[in-house]
């Protein structure tokens, strides 16, 4: 997870996803440890390490979750980036 300096701003979005995947996969197995959380699991579907199987409505979740997480943490180089492409000057 170092910068590249020959591609800073692609190790920047690697970094933003890997860590936007670690944190979306504890907030989902924390959502399913919680005792409200017994909802979102299949009924009959065993565990894993101590984690009930998901259903297919909370694995979508998870990916909504994981889209708006890595969204915020990849806006900031996003809107430098724009900002650069908009101020060029027009030839």
């Amino acid at each position: 997870m170092f910068v590249n300096p020959q591609r800073p701003v692609r190790s920047f979005l690697k970094g933003c996803l890997f860590l936007s995947a670690v944190v979306t996969l504890a907030l989902m197995i924390w959502t399913l440890r919680q005792e409200g959380g017994q909802q979102h699991c299949v009924p009959g579907g065993g565990e894993f390490y101590g984690v009930c199987r998901p259903t297919g409505d909370f694995l979508l979740n998870g990916l909504a979750w994981f889209a708006l997480i890595f969204g915020a943490l990849a806006m900031p180089i996003g809107t430098a980036l724009a900002l650069r492409f908009l101020r060029r000057p027009k030839q």
